[in-house]
């Protein structure tokens, strides 16, 4: 396995886990590495940075999902959960207003 091929593994490895600490030195180092010469490696390379390109996007979407999440939840929007027979159920973010009685 050469250079490039293992470090594309180990980015996609990272992205799997959620490991985004590790992503910054391991595309520093990638963009040092020669692309190989030969063609059985050219195309295991290739293959390898389609995989992570995708796996990319993946995260982005996930990370961009949670963040319109935590801006709804700021903004004091419903709350979607679903009850014992699988039934939406809408909650607010505040609490219903009480009577005194």
């Amino acid at each position: 396995m050469q250079r490039i091929e293992a470090l594309l593994t180990e980015l996609q490895t990272a992205l799997r886990k959620g490991d985004f600490s590790s992503l910054p030195a391991l595309s520093a180092e990638l963009e040092t590495v020669l692309i190989p010469k030969e063609a059985a490696a050219l195309r295991r390379a290739a293959h390898l940075s389609r995989e992570t390109g995708e796996l990319i996007a993946a995260s982005l979407r996930g990370v961009r999902a949670g963040l319109r999440r935590v801006d709804a939840l700021r903004a004091g929007t419903t709350l979607t959960t679903y009850d014992n027979s699988g039934r939406r159920v809408l909650r607010g973010s505040t609490p219903p207003e009480t009577t005194r009685i």
